[in-house]
């Protein structure tokens, strides 16, 4: 099995929260451009619109056929600290409260079945960063409260773990997609616009 973890890209912040901003989106285009040349199985995504959006901007550069699943399993519950609850308020939206141990119980049970049906696929997930800390932590073999030690896990990273059987090699929070210098990228028929990726 091969996994990329991919968090989503930059959102925007008050009431557009869970959308991307700008920068965002061009990083979702980046993401995408990563991809370009990697075969993918299948792909789960979160249910949040952000997670959603990110992966929107991936797909084009991605080699048919692939199976798509949008899970509530990957979804962000508690509302990001910097968020704050004033805007859910205004947005009208519930917030459902989890707790430490459901966190880590519901990244448990998701990555037990991605290793019953997926042992020699490569997978796409795109979720938010206490999910894939908490994902991480189980693939390692880790209790949730190593996950303050993946302190930083930034907008549109790529953390990457390859499989043998056992694990073989992994990677956290990779940016180096981000940074292409002197690239046109072209997007593909569905994505007609193309943008220069300047240092």
């Amino acid at each position: 099995m091969k996994l990329y973890l991919v968090r989503h890209a930059q959102r925007d912040f008050g009431l557009k929260f869970d959308q991307l901003n700008d920068v965002g989106i061009e990083q979702a285009k980046r993401l995408g451009y990563y991809f370009k040349n990697k075969k993918i199985d299948f792909i789960y995504c979160s249910i949040n619109k952000r997670a959603k959006e990110t992966l929107k901007y991936i797909l084009p550069f991605l080699k048919k056929p692939f199976k798509i699943t949008y899970t509530s399993r990957l979804r962000q519950h508690n509302v990001p600290e910097e968020v704050g609850k004033e805007a859910f308020k205004i947005l009208k939206l519930k917030e459902k409260i989890e707790t430490k141990e459901e966190l880590e119980k519901r990244t448990r049970d998701f990555w037990k079945y991605l290793k019953k049906k997926h042992g020699k696929h490569t997978i796409l997930i795109v979720s938010h960063k206490q999910v894939i800390k908490a994902l991480i932590c189980q693939i390692l073999n880790l209790s949730l409260d190593e996950s303050v030690y993946i302190d930083k896990l930034p907008s549109a990273s790529i953390s990457t773990f390859e499989f043998d059987k056992k694990l073989k090699t992994f990677l956290i929070g990779d940016l180096t997609h981000l940074l292409i210098s002197h690239t046109l990228v072209t997007f593909p028929s569905a994505h007609p616009n193309s943008i220069l990726i300047k240092t």
